[in-house]
């Protein structure tokens, strides 16, 4: 069983929302973070076939990485 704490989960989920906000703007960044890589911080990396899911991650070693797909909307013509 999973267990998911809800404000930890709303954080993940506005992470990947402000990821995908940045990835859509510039269709050739393939990484994105809030800040510097230090343990305990989110990442995110484009991912899919389609280049319009976010995989997110963290620097901590019980959590689970989330791919959140289709969530890159492209500003791009």
């Amino acid at each position: 069983m999973r267990w998911i704490n809800l404000g930890t989960q709303d954080e993940e989920v506005a992470f990947a929302r402000r990821a995908a906000d940045y990835f859509g703007k510039d269709p050739k960044c393939r990484t994105f973070t809030d800040g510097e890589i230090k343990p305990g911080c989110l990442f995110a990396v484009r991912w899919g076939g389609g280049d319009d899911c976010v995989a997110v991650f963290k620097l901590d070693e019980f959590h689970e990485p989330t791919c959140y797909e289709n969530i890159i909307k492209s500003e791009a013509p």
